[in-house]
């Protein structure tokens, strides 16, 4: 069992995979912190419509958590700012000391994609603590 696990979430469906493993595999008093990452230079820095839409998403990202959590004590809900999904995903498990990072793939997109294209060897390197990548869900 694990203490502290980071999620990574982006409101695609296997985002609900991740936050499953995540709970199933934390020990009765961990922390899970659940990450939605906003990319830096993205919609935050631009005109007011972006801005307003890029709010209602997150929050429908974070609420979806919440659904999927429920009442569960020691959860906390970060929205770090980086100019990659990953590097914003390792920060917030490095300060956090997680022991563990949890990420939905999916077939086009989302948190694991972001991790893993690319330069898919070091980002993994790169991670403070073990990745455990679910599969897609949607067959």
């Amino acid at each position: 069992m694990f203490h502290r696990i980071l999620v990574g979430v982006d409101g695609v469906s296997s985002s609900d995979g991740a936050l499953r493993l995540a709970a199933r595999l934390a020990a009765p008093e961990a922390t899970i912190v659940v990450v939605h990452v906003l990319r830096a230079g993205g919609p935050t820095t631009i005109g007011h419509r972006p801005r307003l839409r890029l709010r209602e998403r997150t929050t429908a990202v974070l609420e979806r958590a919440r659904e999927l959590l429920g009442d569960r004590a020691g959860v906390e809900y970060l929205t770090p700012v980086a100019e990659r999904v990953a590097d914003g995903l390792h920060r917030v498990a490095d300060g956090y000391r997680c022991d563990l990072i949890v990420v939905g793939a999916s077939r086009r997109d989302g948190v694991a994609a972001a991790v893993l294209r690319g330069d898919a060897a070091a980002t993994i390197r790169r991670a403070p603590c073990p990745v455990a990548v679910v599969p897609p869900l949607d067959g």
